[in-house]
């Protein structure tokens, strides 16, 4: 957190197990304490305000031994972008402000996953089909991919490549919808509702085929 320039939420996950993390608009739910991180095969990439002071942070955390015992590694440094591991071993490219097209100086631009060949065109089903969410079939570095948007310059993009594990295990994403009740009534039909929070919040197991209850791909949603 502070090496990333990035505040606590003061008043949502404040204990010492979980720790909620401002980042723009967005927030990232951090893992908690005395769990093991399950891996995560794709890459999170956020815009921050100045990544030479992100990259001079870093450099004083890792120097005063505070990465020490953890999965922390930087791997490339560019003009505009920073590409590391995680301590928990999640990989993150940090983009400069103005580096990718984004409203406002830091924030979530986008969530890379990687899934099975095949499942991308299935996966519109899902994500504009039932959430109404504008979702492009397109090439990413060559692979093929659906890129799901879910804000303005936000997206999920599904990379379609061949890898030996593809469980995403407990990761989620959230985000709002239009039309909560529908999708909701449509997830309970078919027994995709996992758990329901406070106020117009509930996490699906998904995304699935919204005609026949199929499970497309297992990444819970909120």
């Amino acid at each position: 957190m502070h090496g990333l320039g990035l505040t606590r939420d003061p008043y949502r996950r404040t204990d010492e197990t979980n720790m909620g993390v401002n980042i723009g608009m967005q927030q990232l739910h951090l893992p908690r304490r005395g769990r093991v991180t399950p891996p995560f095969f794709g890459e999170i990439g956020l815009i921050l305000s100045d990544i030479k002071i992100v990259l001079a942070c870093l450099n004083g955390i890792e120097r005063n031994g505070k990465f020490e015992g953890t999965a922390y590694e930087i791997l490339a440094v560019q003009n505009n972008f920073i590409y590391l591991k995680s301590p928990w071993g999640i990989p993150m490219r940090l983009w400069n402000s103005g580096a990718q097209p984004f409203q406002g100086p830091m924030g979530l631009i986008y969530v890379d996953i990687l899934v099975q060949p095949g499942i991308a065109k299935k996966l519109i089903k899902f994500y504009q089909g039932l959430l109404r969410a504008p979702v492009l079939i397109d090439k990413i570095n060559g692979e093929n991919s659906a890129i799901c948007t879910v804000g303005p310059h936000q997206c999920l993009r599904f990379i379609e490549r061949e890898i030996g594990n593809y469980n995403l295990y407990d990761f989620h994403v959230a985000y709002y919808i239009t039309n909560y009740n529908e999708v909701g009534d449509i997830a309970a039909d078919h027994g995709k509702i996992k758990e329901e929070g406070t106020g117009q919040v509930c996490f699906v197991d998904g995304p699935f085929d919204s005609k026949n209850g199929k499970t497309i791909l297992e990444f819970q949603q909120e």
